[in-house]
């Protein structure tokens, strides 16, 4: 029998196993705690002839696989255990099934510590487990059925993510994002059994290049187990993302091959013999579905793999599949051509030149794009072409044939989703919503029907799998009742809506007899709820009596600061409203940034091929008032200047700083020509409803104040827990040696710094223009090497020219030679989003990088502003040699005494710089670097 094949019985079989299961069920039940014996309360071992001795129950296993989440279900459906994440608790609910529809009462809260995970139930019901990435522990929650209580506590890796039991529940598999590990935990004596080191398998696969096994190679994300139905936990293997993808052929140097150049992966480890780990990847998907505005065809990776589930004898993985070849964003048509006269411009317009350029650009509607393009007749100007907001990401799932341990499918569920709503003539408006952010999959006991809730879209979507795979992937999304279940229906209470969901229960049972209709439980984590769905009826269970059954979880803030951070948060990982392509979820800040880092994918920008930035340095954590700028190329020094690039642009949203709060790219405010995008202005005034500027439009949403107060909150990962103390020491010595200090000292271990306040007026701004530093660099014998102009007249604080596409704070640039420079294995495409211009970086006059902050490396490989290196360890080798001797000549070349441990040690580090490390002064400006820019 094939695996795909046993697939068409493997759904059917696990629903007869729950059923077996369930038959003759006397067990003592979720009130009993973990480990105990019914013996009547006496204390002997033995029983004495007559007594009347009381068996334990007869142990069982987890009716189904099993998988972490934000929510899980006790395996009779009488209990629900919730991570509130923000909050620090979990919340236990008892569910009450008596009149057929789940009446849910919140038995307990209790604290386990900031930024709760994962929780997951133990197949008795009796206890749970909730992980804490903050306090960085495991905890049990006990007497689930009864009086709810913390049990004991157990130390974890660093940011613990995931967590799964084995179908026995004596032991937990918890995913150490940061460390790179795996802890085995015996979940009834809360003791640390063995751990896995993924780093050794990461970089023992190759994916890496030549690297020694230390912490944060590897960052596992979340974790599965099968479960085959009988009562041994040694015959199971368990499955562990990998969240970022991984490079696995070099990049080309025009960057066609940009979209498929990396894999995905998924570990897998045999509870029997953990040591036996393997990698499962991911490949690239060929064609997302979708054709770019030139009629192209786009491709992606799974990258930042969000969940995993196990159904049958498939593994189902939600990622954010990431297509970063351009052209990206919407299309305007061609550049404005030179012209002598009106008659020189498309259209021939009376006044349509203007000062030497045609303010028309096209005559046919294939001058604005080969797909979808078209030519306003009247006004001979493209209308703007979204095409290319499709082809830049997808929420993807992947599905692997466990039993082949190969990946046979990944689909774009946006595509599939697309196709459904025109099938079903969905108004192309609001009324339709992409699974963006799918943070878990939950499936339909005995089928496969799963539902995956989308964080980016306040919904959750139904997809039918095809049960053999033979002839298809998907059978069907959605539902005739309903294209997916929102959570957010107009005219509901505000109280009953859920916004942001992270997690998905279905429940084991339907509990009518002779009924099929069953129930499943979402976490809302903005509006900390939860959520009941009758999946009968697709929709919030009771809305159509009127009132949804939407249960408070934990109690939302009231402080009007945390207020404003929380909506904020949410902004940011929304795809609906104004923030993407017709309030679809087509995209999110959140995309590109989960736990507001970076995403590590090299994407083609308007200026070049560009790493996101992780957002943690944005301001200093210590200090709201101090923050860097912007993008590599220091071109933006307000968080609000991401309105033109990243929402209007790459997200294709009507924006937030706009005239009129309807929904129609008509009301926006048009910041960039009225000198208020950038370093021009201020658009954080123009972003101001008070208007304060006294701009002659003024903003209606103050959206991104609220966005920027969730940008001054986000916190940086911290340092692995099994770094080398003595190392640390010795490389914090190593990296003043070298005066690394001199362009990363600082609270935010970064020279970049705003160092004016923006002004709508611009007197500030383009004062500096004229602002030089010349002076000050020679007269403190600053290496010339590392001056960002080498002409005199051009050595000001901010790009003077009239290229605005160069336009960028240079004091803040230093070239340290990565303009073009890359591993071998990796390559590097140094071009804009048109993949023919080159891009930023290499100038005479604007040459090289905005200094990145040092936080988060353990998360930002590959590193520099292309991704050109994989390892920290291959920064420090050629072909960087440049960078690295960048404030010391001969800084740890080879031949160095001891080179290779002190290497090791400078990486150790590196890795340890959190927020609770002692920032290095940044030097006074002079031969050993610091920063020449002044207001």
């Amino acid at each position: 029998m094939t695996s795909y094949r046993w697939a068409r019985l493997a759904p059917a079989f696990a629903a007869l196993c729950a059923i077996l299961q369930a038959c003759g069920d006397d067990d003592s039940g979720p009130g009993a705690g973990p480990g105990v014996t019914n013996d009547g309360g006496g204390g002997g071992d033995d029983a004495a002839p007559g007594d009347d001795v009381q068996a334990e129950p007869p142990r069982k296993p987890s009716p189904l696989p099993t998988h972490g989440s934000s929510i899980a279900l006790t395996p009779d459906d009488s209990h629900a255990v919730v991570a509130n994440r923000e909050a620090g608790t979990v919340s236990v609910f008892a569910i009450d099934w008596a009149s057929g529809s789940p009446v849910l009462t919140k038995s307990a809260e209790l604290p386990v510590g900031g930024d709760v995970s994962n929780v997951a139930v133990h197949p008795s019901g009796r206890f749970a487990l909730a992980l804490s990435r903050i306090e960085q522990k495991v905890v049990r929650i006990d007497d689930l059925g009864g009086a709810p209580k913390l049990g004991p506590s157990l130390a974890t890796g660093s940011e613990p993510t995931g967590i799964a039991l084995t179908p026995m529940g004596d032991q937990a598999w918890i995913a150490n994002w940061i460390d790179g590990t795996v802890f085995v935990v015996d979940t009834e004596a809360m003791t640390l059994k063995s751990t896995v080191d993924l780093n050794a398998t990461l970089a023992a696969s190759g994916l890496l290049g030549a690297v020694a096994a230390r912490p944060a190679l590897s960052h596992p994300r979340s974790v599965a187990i099968t479960n085959n139905g009988n009562n041994l936990d040694a015959d199971e293997t368990v499955y562990v993302t990998e969240f970022y993808a991984q490079h696995k052929v070099p990049l080309l140097a025009d960057g066609s091959n940009a979209d498929v150049a990396k894999v995905g992966v998924v570990y897998a480890i045999p509870v029997k013999d953990p040591n036996d780990v393997t990698i499962i990847e991911l490949p690239p998907l060929a064609d997302l579905g979708f054709k770019d505005h030139k009629n192209g065809t786009a491709g992606c990776f799974p990258n930042q793999l969000l969940s995993i589930n196990i159904q049958g004898s498939f593994g189902y993985v939600s990622s954010i599949c990431a297509s970063p070849k351009g052209p990206g964003g919407p299309f305007t048509g061609p550049a404005a051509a030179d012209c002598i006269d009106d008659g020189a411009c498309p259209g021939a317009l009376a006044g349509s030149c203007v000062a030497g350029k045609c303010t028309t650009n096209c005559t046919t509607n294939a001058q604005c794009g080969a797909n979808g393009g078209v030519c306003n007749t009247t006004t001979f100007v493209c209308a703007p072409n979204t095409a290319n907001v499709k082809t830049t990401l997808a929420p993807a799932v992947s599905i692997i044939d466990l039993g082949a341990a190969k990946t046979i499918a990944t689909v774009n569920l946006a595509r599939e989703f697309e196709t459904s709503f025109d099938a079903r003539n969905v108004p192309n408006d609001g009324n339709r919503r992409m699974p963006l952010t799918a943070m878990d999959v939950g499936f339909v006991p005995g089928t496969v029907t799963a539902y995956f809730p989308a964080k980016g879209a306040d919904a959750v979507f139904r997809v039918d799998f095809n049960a053999t795979y033979e002839a298809s992937t998907i059978d069907g999304v959605g539902d005739p009742k309903a294209p997916f279940i929102n959570l957010t229906p107009a005219g509901v209470d505000a109280s009953r809506i859920g916004r942001l969901p992270t997690g998905i229960a279905v429940a084991f049972k339907t509990h009518t007899e002779g009924s099929t209709k069953r129930f499943a439980f979402v976490n809302g984590e903005n509006t900390r709820n939860v959520a009941v769905l009758d999946l009968e009826a697709q929709d919030l269970a009771g809305r159509s009596e009127g009132t949804p059954n939407v249960v408070s979880s934990s109690d939302l803030p009231t402080d009007p600061v945390a207020k404003t951070r929380l909506e904020g948060e949410r902004l940011f990982a929304t795809g609906l409203g104004r923030w993407s392509l017709r309030g679809q979820a087509w995209a999110a800040c959140e995309s590109c940034h989960v736990d507001a880092l970076s995403d590590n994918v090299t994407w083609f920008f308007p200026r070049g091929a560009r790493q996101p930035n992780s957002l943690d340095a944005t301001f200093d954590s210590k200090n709201p008032n101090d923050s860097r700028f912007h993008n590599w190329t220091a071109v933006q020094d307000e968080v609000s200047d991401h309105e033109m690039g990243a929402i209007r642009g790459t997200m294709g949203g009507v924006g937030a700083i706009v005239k009129n709060g309807a929904l129609d790219p008509v009301n926006r405010i048009a910041i960039d020509r009225i000198g208020q995008a950038g370093l021009a202005g201020s658009s954080a005034q123009a972003a101001d409803p008070a208007n304060p500027g006294s701009l002659a439009e003024a903003c209606v949403v103050d959206d991104w104040a609220q966005v920027t107060a969730f940008f001054k909150s986000i916190r940086s990962p911290k340092r692995p827990s099994t770094l080398d103390a003595a190392k640390v020491d010795q490389g914090r010595a190593l990296f003043q040696e070298g005066n690394c200090q001199g362009c990363h000292g600082g609270p935010k271990w970064t020279t970049s710094k705003v160092f004016y306040t923006p002004d709508s007026t611009n007197a500030v701004n383009n004062a500096l223009k004229d602002r030089s530093w010349s002076a000050a660099v020679l007269a403190a014998s600053y290496p010339p090497s590392l001056l960002p102009a080498v002409t005199p007249l051009n050595q000001n604080m901010r790009y003077n020219g009239t290229n605005g596409g160069l336009d960028s704070m240079i004091c803040a640039l230093r070239p340290v030679g990565t303009f073009g420079v890359a591993e071998a294995a990796v390559g590097v495409a140094e071009l804009r989003q048109d993949m023919a211009t080159p891009g930023q970086g290499n100038e005479l006059d604007g040459k090289g990088y905005n200094v990145p902050s040092l936080l988060s490396m353990t998360v930002g490989a590959p590193y520099l502003h292309a991704g050109q290196v994989r390892t920290l360890e291959a920064l420090l080798a050629s072909p960087f040699e440049v960078h690295r001797e960048a404030l010391k000549s001969g800084f740890l070349a080879p031949g160095t005494p001891d080179r290779e441990a002190k290497v090791a040690a400078l990486v150790q580090f590196l890795l340890s710089i959190d927020e609770a490390a002692a920032p290095l002064a940044e030097p006074a400006l002079g031969p050993n670097g610091g920063s020449f820019c002044a207001p």
